[in-house]
């Protein structure tokens, strides 16, 4: 059994919001560089610091390494303990861990290279999407282990009932227009339909990203490595498929399309396959409504601009789906 997904509610912000929480970060990485035998070779110095996370840059004799602690939230993993159950998982392609505190969800990790970047070429998005694909096929098998390792379990069977708690909570509603209620409560009879039909297919639930894009992909050339894990959980793995979904070149979509449902191909016929594709694009836009959904609700009011407006964008991308689903 997996972690059920807590109600959610208002929470203090971030600890390095707080000044004297840097201090005690640097020497932390510090103990752990050294413990790891190596030598710091210059100063530790912030990369980003915001509602979700702060990533500190430390260079030492034996390459660079990288500290991230992420906020506590409902429907957050804690990172460290998941990055860890990965590496044994999928070996190489999440980030190496050097040292962690999970009760302060602190991670220290080798440099595993850059991202690659939404500017990255098609054809090397394709082989991501592609490689990730494969990489969850591989985490199908080992859903029990993702569960104890924290990841929430979001299976399509519970979806629309968290659409529809979604669209009853008062203080998700004040991040919505007026009348997004009756508009939710709605689409929740679609969402319920898609997601019976999208299971009945047959492709297996596996470890989802949650957060799927080139910004949270490294490497190239066929190796990548994937991470920022704060939103994984188990569930269809078309849930990770917002990036491809929402793609404007025709080509480039079916070529994305293809190199994940390759990674399927002996669970269903090819037809089968992409009639599972069309079907996902609306309960992927509904998983992350609720992601959203309770990131809006949970993070501190005074620092919510950070996060923009991605919650309100996301609710009229799955109310238009609606209109269009199969």
């Amino acid at each position: 059994m997996g972690e059920q997904e807590p109600r959610a509610t208002a929470t203090p912000r971030p600890p390095w919001y707080a000044p004297e929480w840097r201090a005690s970060a640097d020497r932390w990485i510090r103990d752990r560089v050294a413990e790891d035998g190596r030598t710091m070779a210059g100063t530790i110095a912030q990369d980003r610091a915001w509602a979700l996370s702060c990533v500190l840059r430390a260079p030492t004799d034996r390459g660079t390494v990288y500290f991230k602690a992420t906020a506590d939230l409902p429907l957050f993993v804690n990172e460290a303990r998941l990055t860890r159950c990965l590496g044994d998982i999928l070996p190489g392609a999440t980030p190496a861990v050097i040292a962690s505190d999970d009760a302060r969800g602190w991670m220290l990790t080798a440099d595993f290279g850059q991202a690659l970047g939404g500017d990255a070429p098609p054809e090397e998005m394709v082989a991501a999407l592609g490689a990730w694909a494969r990489a969850q096929r591989t985490t199908s098998t080992q859903t029990h282990a993702l569960l104890a390792a924290g990841c929430y379990d979001r299976r399509l069977d519970g979806l629309a009932q968290r659409i529809d708690d979604l669209a009853r909570d008062p203080a998700t509603l004040e991040h919505l227009p007026s009348g997004a209620s009756d508009s939710l409560l709605r689409a929740t009879t679609q969402v319920a339909s898609v997601c019976a039909r999208l299971a009945e297919i047959g492709i297996p639930d596996c470890l989802v990203h949650g957060d799927l894009h080139m910004g949270n992909i490294a490497g190239g050339e066929g190796r990548y490595v994937f991470f920022d894990w704060t939103d994984a959980c188990v569930s269809h793995p078309f849930m990770d498929g917002l990036l491809p979904y929402r793609l404007g070149d025709a080509t480039v979509k079916g070529r994305a399309r293809d190199a994940i449902l390759d990674a399927w191909a002996d669970f269903a016929p090819e037809s089968r396959l992409r009639e599972a594709w069309d079907l996902g694009r609306l309960a992927c836009l509904a998983h992350h409504v609720v992601s959203y959904g309770s990131l809006a609700v949970t993070v501190p009011p005074d620092i919510l601009e950070d996060l923009g407006e991605f919650f309100g964008t996301m609710v009229a991308e799955l109310l238009d789906a609606v209109d269009d689903a199969p």
